[in-house]
């Protein structure tokens, strides 16, 4: 199973339920792509910040997207290890940064093991 930059646009008990549908289903691991970094400096954190604000004007009107309200899951690479590690669905964890495929630093490939 596979998600691709979505689990920052959620509050933690909803992306604690997606991360367990996302085990339910899979067979081996669940892959996430997601903005991360070793720690937020500033500047990142006011990029997530209005990231947020811009997916909340750009979904609002769908109707049924919810804002998480803040930047809850925007989580640092030992964050992301720790969330994944103790939810009682992975056996592993590993994440590689992007940061030499992307110029952006923020991009990170998170390999959930079952």
């Amino acid at each position: 199973a596979m998600l691709c930059y979505v689990l920052h646009h959620l509050t933690p008990a909803r992306a604690r339920f997606l991360l367990f549908e996302a085990a339910r289903v899979a067979r081996r691991r669940v892959i996430l792509l997601e903005d991360s970094m070793n720690q937020w400096s500033l500047l990142y954190r006011f990029r997530n910040r209005l990231h947020r604000i811009e997916s909340d004007l750009a979904y609002a009107s769908a109707g049924q997207y919810r804002s998480p309200g803040g930047e809850a899951m925007f989580l640092t690479h030992d964050e992301w290890t720790t969330t994944l590690g103790s939810s009682g669905l992975f056996r592993q964890v590993r994440l590689e940064p992007l940061d030499s495929i992307s110029k952006y630093g923020h991009h990170t490939l998170i390999e959930a093991t079952l």
